[in-house]
């Protein structure tokens, strides 16, 4: 038998810029600390895949509203909301993307979801508020 593990390791690198991602897992998880949050998992044309963490907390819950109305395209209402991931696995939204360089190798992330919609007397697409880097030290990684 043989094997290269020439790539071992790597992980495909989205292109920086803005590009169309497609949702392919939503699921609650903890973050290291312990705080409860939803993690969207996305995959980029090349089949990078890339990962956008929400806090579910309730001073902070307008990060998850906005993202979900991102990717819905639909007003999410105030109080209390059930989603799956069902109804949002294929889902296509676009997003700003950077590189960043993490333990020596270089990893591509989400900057901003972008809303696909205008609104009637809007000019130009919103973007979502990210809260992703304001969350960098609070991560499950």
């Amino acid at each position: 038998m043989k094997s290269d593990f020439t790539n071992e390791g790597e992980f495909p690198i989205a292109d920086a810029g803005v590009q169309e991602l497609t949702v392919d897992k939503v699921y609650a998880k903890d973050s290291k600390n312990g705080r409860p949050m939803i993690v969207f998992e996305f995959l980029a044309t090349n089949n990078a895949r890339l990962f956008y963490y929400c806090m579910n907390e309730p001073t902070i819950r307008w990060g998850l509203k906005s993202t979900l109305e991102t990717i819905t395209g639909q007003k999410q209402p105030h109080g209390p909301v059930e989603f799956f991931e069902d109804d949002l696995k294929g889902k296509k939204v676009k997003a700003e993307i950077f590189h960043d360089e993490w333990n020596g190798q270089v990893r591509s992330k989400i900057k901003n979801l972008i809303s696909n919609e205008v609104s009637p007397g809007q000019t130009e697409i919103e973007e979502a508020t990210d809260i992703n880097e304001e969350l960098e030290g609070d991560l499950p990684f």
